[in-house]
């Protein structure tokens, strides 16, 4: 490869670490003459440490902790890094960086030994079944964990039963991860021994350089020979200034002196009272810009912006006067004219007498942590905007005997409380609802327990000034240290949020649900109670069909069968005409046909419908009728069925030889019909659900009570209510008989006479055909209509339809739809098409009776559409009318 490719391959590669890590550590860029070298690392370490599936956090802080064992310190100032966010823990952009505090609780956390050992490892031993995931940063598991990963990690006397611990604690999957990035710790580690060369980043330097914590745990913790070189590093201006007064009075150690000036970070210069630089150290020359044969013998002012001179002159006034000038910010000129953030410290020089002779400044670059904290206050204000955006509100407990309460604003008004300062830890208690006041407090004391900590994570009720009730979640966590032995609290942080919306949300889903889940449960007794109300007329029909087929059947025994055949099918049609109409009035598609009736007429078909279902019980019926005609504007068939559906109903649940009673009671506006009866009666649970879809099925049954759908009850109210009415029904219970009441709108115009009609007679015999695939049927309708005094063929598809219609030439043609080969649609169009076509009349007979179905054979031609089961009467009247038209 050629040096170009080689050189372009190697951006390539810095670029994809850089963009996963979001630096570029220098632990990638030490085989600049071998760079396969480092990409072989690299897919190393993205296969077990980046892509490692384990969370990020838990491998950054395992990553951090097991560093600390590593003779080389790079490895832990580096992961310490990213840990707190300079790069990205683990690679991962999605994860949230720690605060200095945590990694150094991290760091300060002892690797157990002994009995301390023994307790982990039996945490992790005794668990019934294996984690699934890896335990929340801080949790007591994780410290099992990471002391067990560690032994196994250094191989200590204790890796074999902690090894047999982590099979214990994690699955099989977690522990294989686990394993691979010890295995990648153990490479990185290698790789930093192997390179004492390797330096820790501008950046890290930059964050050791102001946390003087984490410097401490980092640098202090080692006992090697590059750890106290760097310790050394970090006291020696520490050790200089404790020492400065004792070196200028002892002239025997200015050599050392000199010796540490010489060798500091810090530019370090003195000078005259009247402000004439006298030394100058090699960092000062590196940090302004100027040489000391530039700068000695001139006036400090060179160094001195003009805005701060009158600073400068103020200072050597401070120190002329005794005073030490300590550690501030300010400004000086490099010799580019750049001005330079220090931090400065300005002392007096004594002689041996006492007597003030000079001045001696320490001077820091401070540009880093000026960025640093730059930085900083932009994550706090990403931070704040946050919590802001999720309406979060924060409080911090600072000590468990002062029960000192700090809180931000959204906190005060999450609590209702109008001020910007922190509220009192009391004040804020008090807000909380007294039911739920203890309880908090109980939470509050059982998660800053120092010897058992547990979870803070609580729901309770806050009640503002104005007495309304607010819902607040809250969470926490306590943090501890240890010092000579004792466990104390350090903080106790958390968050609130207001969630009285969705609180109110999640009661509104689950009286949602409840209801629904009852709807289910009533839907589903219906559907029971439905297959039982079919097969109970069908049985008898069975069984009737099977009697008229045995030869020694009598002509009277036959006449009984076929009568109660008819009341078992009316039964049926009964029901699906309960359904439909159930149906029709859910999708709105229910049409009353008004008109001015007498209510008494309405009366009398009702009970005229329902005088069998007395008769056959033994009940005793009374009627009480006004005198006169009652005029009422209303659909004469919907009336009387809500009137013989409550007969129905007081015959079913009233036991044989009781008593119904049927009254109508008229005043100026309104009839008031009531339906009594003295039999079972309803339960007073049952009275405030018994008009509501399913409702009434569960209603108390027993072997003498005749069953039903338990929609009767829907349909009669939702009938009421479209003719303006209202219903209500009591009942003292069970046993002791109901009263159902209805009112209807009074209609005081003398009602219309309505004509009952007598059965059509036909006048002249019909050619009929019958299309139905079902042959049962076919010729059966085809009998009904021969004993009409018609003629009649049968077809059993279409286009058999369409062949016999064209030789027979039918007058009318009753058309089954769906149907093998040709359907009824396409046999209409077909018929229609013919020249003798125009004049058949075409029915459809169909088990379908929506509008979207009537409108559609009507477009195919044909002339009406009738719903199965057919009623007798009905076919003779449309062959009547036929007839007549012929």
């Amino acid at each position: 490869m050629n040096p170009d490719s080689n050189k372009d391959s190697t951006a390539a590669f810095e670029r994809s670490v850089e963009d996963r890590f979001g630096v570029l550590p220098n632990f990638f860029r030490l085989t600049p003459d071998a760079p396969e070298v480092s990409r072989n690392l690299w897919g190393f370490a993205q296969f077990a440490y980046l892509d490692n599936p384990l969370p990020s956090l838990f491998k950054e802080r395992l990553f951090v902790y097991l560093s600390q064992f590593c003779d080389a310190r790079y490895c832990i100032t580096r992961h310490v890094g990213f840990l707190t966010g300079l790069g990205r823990p683990s690679g991962d952009k999605q994860a949230t960086p720690e605060t200095v505090e945590q990694v150094v609780r991290l760091l300060e956390r002892p690797l157990p030994g002994g009995e301390a050992l023994d307790a982990h490892i039996d945490f992790l031993s005794k668990r019934s079944s294996p984690l699934e995931s890896v335990p929340a940063p801080a949790d007591d598991a994780e410290e099992s964990v990471f002391a067990c990963a560690s032994h196994v990690f250094l191989q200590s006397a204790d890796a074999t039963r902690s090894l047999r611990a982590l099979k214990k604690a994690l699955d099989a999957a977690l522990l294989q991860h686990l394993l691979a990035f010890l295995t990648f710790v153990r490479t990185a580690h290698f790789w930093s021994k192997i390179h004492p060369e390797l330096q820790p980043e501008s950046d890290i330097e930059e964050l050791l350089s102001v946390q003087d914590a984490l410097s401490k745990c980092v640098l202090d913790n080692a006992g090697t020979e590059n750890a106290v070189a760097l310790r050394s590093l970090r006291k020696e201006l520490d050790d200089l200034r404790r020492e400065e007064a004792d070196l200028q009075s002892r002239a025997g150690q200015s050599r050392f002196l000199a010796s540490i000036i010489e060798s500091s970070e810090d530019a370090i210069y003195s000078k005259s009272l009247d402000g004439t630089i006298q030394s100058w150290n090699s960092s000062a020359e590196r940090m302004f810009g100027y040489s000391e044969e530039q700068v000695v013998g001139q006036q400090v002012f060179v160094l001195i912006p003009e805005d701060r001179i009158a600073e400068e002159e103020q200072t050597l006034k401070q120190v002329a006067d005794g005073e030490r000038v300590s550690h501030f910010d300010t400004l000086r000129r490099h010799a580019s004219g750049e001005n330079i953030p220090v931090a400065l410290t300005v002392s007096p020089i004594k002689d041996e007498a006492g007597n003030i002779i000079a001045a001696s400044a320490i001077a820091r670059d401070i540009t880093n942590q000026k960025q640093t904290a730059k930085a900083l206050l932009e994550s706090e204000d990403r931070v704040r905007a946050a919590l802001e955006a999720a309406e979060l509100g924060t409080w911090n407990l600072l000590d468990p005997e002062t029960m000192e309460l700090q809180t931000d604003q959204r906190f005060n008004e999450i609590f209702g409380s109008g001020v910007v300062d922190a509220i009192k830890y009391e004040a804020a208690i008090g807000r909380i609802h007294p039911d739920d006041q203890q309880r908090v407090q109980d939470a509050v004391n059982a998660a800053i327990n120092p010897d058992n900590p547990m979870p803070y994570e609580i729901e309770y009720r806050v009640v503002w000034p104005d007495d309304s009730i607010h819902w607040v979640f809250a969470k926490g966590r306590a943090r501890f240290a240890t010092k000579n032995g004792v466990r104390r609290l350090l903080s106790f942080d958390g968050t609130v949020m207001d969630v009285t919306e969705q609180r109110t949300l999640r009661e509104e889903l689950r009286e949602v649900a409840a209801k629904l889940s009852e709807a289910d449960r009533r839907k589903d007794e219906f559907l029971a109670t439905l297959a039982h109300e079919l097969r109970n007329p069908l049985a008898p029909i069975r069984t009737g069909l099977d009697a008229i087929g045995m030869a020694d059947a009598d002509a009277d025994a036959r006449q009984r069968i076929l009568h109660m055949m008819v009341r078992q099918t009316e039964h049926i049609v009964h029901l699906v005409d309960d359904l439909l109409d159930i149906s029709r009035i859910t999708r709105g598609s229910m049409q009353l046909r008004r008109s001015r009736i007498d209510l008494a007429t309405c009366v009398r078909s009702a009970v005229d419908a329902t005088s069998a279902l007395m008769d056959d019980a033994g009940h005793n019926l009374t009627v009480t009728v006004p005198e006169g005609p009652l005029p009422l504007h209303a659909d004469p068939t919907r009336v009387a069925q809500i009137l013989s559906n409550l007969l129905n109903n007081a015959g079913k649940y009233t036991a044989p030889g009781g008593a119904v009673w049927l009254t109508v009671d008229a005043s100026d506006d309104e009839y008031v019909i009531s339906v009594r009866d003295n039999g079972k009666g309803i339960e007073p649970g049952m009275q405030t659900i018994i008009f509501e879809l399913f409702g009434q099925v569960s209603r108390v049954q027993d072997e003498q009570s005749q069953s039903g759908l338990g929609i009767g009850l829907t349909l009669v109210k939702s009938l009421v209510e479209m003719h303006g009415g209202s219903i209500s029904v009591s009942s003292a219970g069970v046993d002791q008989g109901s009263t159902f009441t209805v009112r209807l709108p009074r209609e005081n115009q003398p009602a219309q006479v309505m004509q009952n009609s007598a059965q059509a007679e036909q006048s002249t015999s019909l050619r009929v055909l019958v299309v139905d695939d079902n042959k049962e049927a076919a010729e059966t309708m085809a009998m009904l209509i021969k004993l009409y005094g018609n003629e009649v063929r049968t077809a059993h598809d279409g286009k058999q339809a369409v062949e016999v219609a064209s030789e027979y030439l039918p007058d009318v043609i009753f058309m089954d739809i769906g149907m093998p080969r040709m359907n009824g649609i396409e046999a209409a169009r077909a018929i229609r098409a013919e020249r003798w076509g125009g004049r058949t009349k075409l029915v459809a007979l169909t088990g379908w009776g929506q509008k979207a179905e009537k409108r559609r054979t009507r477009d195919a031609g044909f002339d009406a559409h009738l719903v199965k089961p057919v009623a007798s009467e009905t076919i003779q009247e449309l062959l009547a009318e036929y007839s007549g038209s012929q």
